[in-house]
Parts: C-alpha cells; sequence; structure tokens
C-alpha cells in the first residue's frame, strides 16, 4: 500500500461464520481490523497471514468474541512492525489469542487470555 495514513489492508464489517487465512498485507496503518455492531459474533478464524510494517495495529478486533489461535488450533499469524510504537494485536472485547510470532505490543480488554 505504501501509504500509512489510515489504510487498512483488510477492513471487515459484521463479518461472520469465515476464514481469513494465507494473506501478506504490508505497509498499511492497520494490516486487519474487524468491527462488528451485533453483540460480540464469533471472530472468523484469523490463521497463518503474515502482516508486516503496519504503523498503527497489526490486528484490530472490536465488537467480536473468539479467539486468534488457541492450543488446539494455533494462529500461527506473523505480525512484525519497523515502527517500534505500533500494537500488534488490540481488542475491546475477550478474546483467545496463542500460538503467533512476533507479537510484543498487545492491548486488550481485562480478561483476555493470552498465550505467545
Amino acid at each position: 500500500m505504501r501509504t500509512f495514513n489510515g489504510t487498512r489492508g483488510l477492513f471487515a464489517i459484521n463479518m461472520l461464520s469465515s476464514q481469513v487465512s494465507n494473506n501478506c498485507i504490508t505497509d498499511c496503518y492497520t494490516s486487519m481490523d474487524f468491527r462488528s455492531f451485533a453483540e460480540a459474533p464469533p471472530l472468523p478464524l484469523i490463521r497463518n497471514n503474515f502482516l508486516y510494517n503496519y504503523n498503527y495495529v497489526g490486528i484490530n478486533v472490536q465488537g467480536h468474541s473468539g479467539n486468534i489461535g488457541t492450543n488446539s488450533s494455533p494462529g500461527l499469524n506473523t505480525l512484525y512492525s519497523n515502527d517500534n510504537s505500533a500494537i500488534d494485536i488490540n481488542s475491546n472485547s475477550t478474546i483467545t489469542v496463542a500460538d503467533n510470532f512476533g507479537m510484543f505490543n498487545i492491548f486488550m480488554a481485562t480478561g483476555t487470555d493470552y498465550q505467545q
């Protein structure tokens, strides 16, 4: 994308019963942005994505419940930004995060289960 002024590699509103996998998203403000205005619907499966050089958030989750990887179903997402202040995973709801690579800065709702 080569622009960091509010760009999103993937922007999904009310995306239900689906999977986001095997993507390479680089050089944007937010790599993946999942939002829901319903009451905490399940987060789509987010697996095996390569997210590089975002300057705000790698994966942003607003209003969904679910996981970005579990012990029995690893996320296997790679998150890496050249901006040390960038947030790798951000959520305003309770989600589980497990078995992803390169996560350093994570901001989540109280009660979130996080495993690297």
